[in-house]
């Protein structure tokens, strides 16, 4: 369906609609494409259609009008609201009675129910939603889009399927489902298959929902709605006052040209030019300030309390729905989700800020997840490549085997007897470094590990030397927070000079939207970080992180704090030699190894990463930044010990093989 222009307005009749509202329409879920110019707003939807609105000069207030065969006014709102109103209109022109004539049904005639799905259909579309009736109950499944929110490298991290909706099914055992007296058993899938994400998506949203349904009455959780109110008001975040002239002119000036008041203000008090004020993320400014009013809630220090996690808190409103308000609590969470523990949701005790999934070290998930499997498809490894497993086995070997274990080997493992389920034959309360020292000694060779015909037989095998040792290699490999994947022999970087290269990406969604912001401000740079072995079993699992002047720091801090990089690879390479304290011959397994993998008598680590420029101190010879924010690891190389590389980032050639590697594995 296309529509035409009937009237075109005097220029002087211009509303003022801030730019954020456009974008807002552009970025909702079957918007192909929408355009402003002047009073008249056009958009194209996904189903083939599109629309004309004419804007009231007093947007948002004041009537609009569509425009058609058909001219009809619509109730005053922003362009969001326009275009769900629009789509509520084209869904009724589609109900006829059986005489064909037209009937249009009100949300005051739909029953609960029906106004509930008519509520998720106008946001995302009449095809995202699947009704199922199965005896007295019905099954409602959500397509939701959500591969469109990440990044590829992380999509890929999380094993969604390009171009694909998750699928999450909610099963009622009741209907109409408005009138179920007990939570719905949650389904995640993704072309009909389970799938890494899919079932911390399916925990959280059985844990949520379930405390959903104890109220009686579909909320967010919590006592009472007093409890709601009382948490809310607690994490409002009030308006800046403005204490200088310049503030205020920055704030009127944003004022006049069509940003709401409310973002003005807070821009104008913390920016100091009108660009950078114009480009101020207010979202994320509140969120962080959320944060901190949270921390600062009074409760038990020793008790988790979801009702003031602000990553948990989505508003609620009669008005949302159960189906549309399930959906924007997914969205919520996404982000932020490997923050929390696949089987009870509750935040990691270490390495929060990480890119995949993990169960936590608390005792009861630890027994779940050995004894039954419970988080295995969310938490299990992609690094099934023989190079992978070689290389996260060799780093924690080094860690373990190192003068300073008691230091740098974090996460200490937390693993269960193979046969006594509940008791743990490791455990991070009480390490015992000198057993699992004894225990390494014992490892296969990661030839005998992918020799092996199968599980069985892998597991009789290390048992037959030490039962710990194979429950120990899985520990290895599923607590790997990072995505680690062996790059294509086709796209290999020639100026590095070694075959073992690999994709690495640390950082969760929330991170690298905050960096690509940042990117797109300041632009960014490459350099080089090494460092010794033993250090990247923590890094893999806690990030790269600032350690100057902690007692985690090995080479010093002569240019002050932060992480140190270079541009030069032969710079780094001499960091990742400076070992305080280990074991490399002790590295050497006994038996061959199989090709192609990495050289048994040591090695060298180092990471190729982006960095924001205006984050860089540069001392020549090497750069530092403080902030941790600013750098993201993208590549991972490694070399024999006693190798050369004089790969330098500000070569152009080189250069233009990174960035065609990013291009390649999508690295924004």
């Amino acid at each position: 369906v296309t529509v035409s222009v009937l009237y075109w307005p005097p220029a002087h009749s211009m509303p003022r609609v801030p730019p954020e509202d456009v974008e807002a329409a552009r970025r909702l879920p079957g918007v192909v494409k929408a355009s402003l110019e002047d009073l008249m707003f056009v958009v194209d939807l996904d189903d083939g259609s599109t629309h004309t609105i004419m804007l009231s000069e007093e947007y948002p207030r004041g009537e609009p009008a569509l425009f058609g065969d058909d001219c009809r006014q619509l109730e005053p709102g922003r362009l969001v609201e326009l275009i769900q109103q629009v789509r509520g209109l084209a869904r009724a022109d589609t109900q006829y009675s059986d005489g064909g004539m037209f009937e249009y049904q009100t949300s005051s005639q739909m029953d609960p129910a029906s106004e509930d799905q008519a509520k998720f259909t106008a946001v995302y579309g009449e095809s995202a939603l699947d009704r199922r009736s199965l005896g007295s109950g019905a099954w409602m499944t959500l397509k939701l889009p959500l591969e469109r929110d990440l990044g590829k490298q992380t999509a890929t991290a999380w094993g969604l399927a390009p171009r694909s909706t998750v699928d999450i099914t909610l099963k009622f055992d009741t209907f109409p489902f408005t009138e179920a007296a007990r939570a719905p058993a949650v389904e995640v899938t993704q072309n009909g298959k389970q799938f890494q994400l899919g079932q911390q998506l399916r925990s959280m949203l059985s844990i949520y929902l379930e405390r959903c349904w104890a109220d009686k009455e579909f909320m967010p959780p919590s006592a009472s709605k007093s409890a709601v109110a009382a948490v809310n008001s607690a994490l409002s975040v009030p308006l800046p006052q403005l204490a200088s002239v310049g503030q205020k002119r920055l704030r009127d000036q944003m004022v006049e040209m069509g940003f709401p008041n409310d973002r003005a203000t807070f821009a104008a008090a913390t920016c100091a030019s009108l660009e950078d004020a114009m480009d101020f993320d207010v979202d994320k400014h509140i969120q962080r300030e959320r944060a901190r009013l949270a921390s600062q809630l009074p409760k038990d220090e020793l008790r988790y309390n979801p009702d003031t996690d602000v990553n948990k808190i989505v508003p609620w409103t009669p008005d949302v729905g159960v189906l549309l308000h399930v959906a924007e609590y997914v969205k919520q969470r996404l982000p932020t989700s490997p923050q929390y523990c696949v089987i009870c949701d509750k935040p990691h005790l270490f390495g929060a800020n990480m890119l995949r999934a993990s169960v936590c070290s608390r005792d009861v998930c630890v027994f779940a997840f050995h004894e039954f499997q419970v988080g295995s498809d969310a938490a299990d490894t992609i690094a099934t490549d023989g190079g992978v497993i070689d290389l996260l086995i060799k780093m924690f070997k080094a860690a373990a085997l190192s003068s300073r274990a008691e230091k740098i080997l974090t996460p200490f493992p937390h693993v269960m007897h193979p046969t006594k389920p509940r008791e743990a034959v490791f455990d991070p309360k009480n390490p015992k470094h000198g057993e699992l020292k004894a225990v390494i000694k014992h490892f296969p060779t990661v030839a005998e590990v992918l020799g092996a015909d199968s599980v069985a037989q892998l597991k009789a095998k290390t048992a037959s030397k030490d039962f710990r040792v194979f429950p120990l290699i899985e520990w290895i490999i599923n607590s790997n927070r990072a995505l680690l994947v062996k790059m294509d022999k086709a796209h290999l970087m020639s100026t590095i000079g070694t075959d073992h290269q690999f994709l690495l990406v640390t950082a969760p969604p929330e991170k690298q939207k905050k960096f690509s912001e940042l990117k797109k401000k300041h632009g960014t740079k490459f350099a080089f970080h090494g460092s010794g072995i033993e250090n990247w079993h923590a890094i893999l699992r806690g990030g790269l992180r600032n350690l100057s002047n902690t007692d985690l720091m090995v080479c010093g801090a002569a240019h002050g704090s932060g992480i140190y990089l270079a541009t030069n690879a032969g710079t780094s390479m001499g960091y990742s030699q400076r070992s305080a304290g280990g074991a490399a011959g002790e590295l050497t397994d006994t038996g061959g190894m199989i090709p192609g993998l990495i050289n048994e008598q040591g090695m060298l680590c180092l990471a190729l990463c982006e960095v924001v420029s205006d984050g860089i101190n540069d001392h020549g010879w090497c750069w530092t930044v403080a902030d941790e924010d600013r750098v993201m690891t993208r590549f991972f190389f490694v070399f024999d010990r006693g190798a050369t590389c004089n790969a330098d980032t500000t070569n152009a050639d080189f250069l233009s093989e990174i960035k065609a590697a990013c291009k390649y594995y999508g690295v924004d």
